[in-house]
């Protein structure tokens, strides 16, 4: 179930990355920033379905573990972080870091909320 739902993930994960604008130094890189309030928003929805439908382990392994460990990108982000620290870019470091966490713990929050009204 991990490995099906990790290869869509991945894979999505891809083309939204050749869909959206790419890396630049001086802003937001795009589409990890995306992917990530995307797959946190995506979480809290499936997790709460999950718990509320009672859904096997199979559903977890699958959706969240899988397909959402493939899709969103912590990794990518962390060494986005780095590139700014590396270019003496902390402003843009400290503000992509800020904005990533806040909207992504709110996307959750909301997906949970949406997720429970199913």
């Amino acid at each position: 179930m991990v490995m099906i739902g990790g290869a869509i993930g991945s894979l999505l994960r891809f083309v939204c990355g050749q869909l959206l604008p790419t890396f630049n130094i001086n802003s937001i890189p795009w589409p990890t920033f995306t992917v990530n309030i995307i797959g946190c928003f995506l979480a809290g929805t499936v997790a709460a379905i999950i718990k509320k439908q009672e859904l096997t382990n199979d559903w977890y392994l699958l959706a969240i573990t899988g397909f959402l460990g493939g899709f969103t990108t912590f990794s990518a982000f962390s060494l986005e972080i780095l590139q700014y620290i590396n270019s003496d870019k902390w402003g843009n470091a400290i503000l992509y870091i800020s904005l990533s966490i806040v909207l992504s713990v709110i996307a959750v929050i909301i997906g949970w909320w949406l997720g429970t009204k199913q």
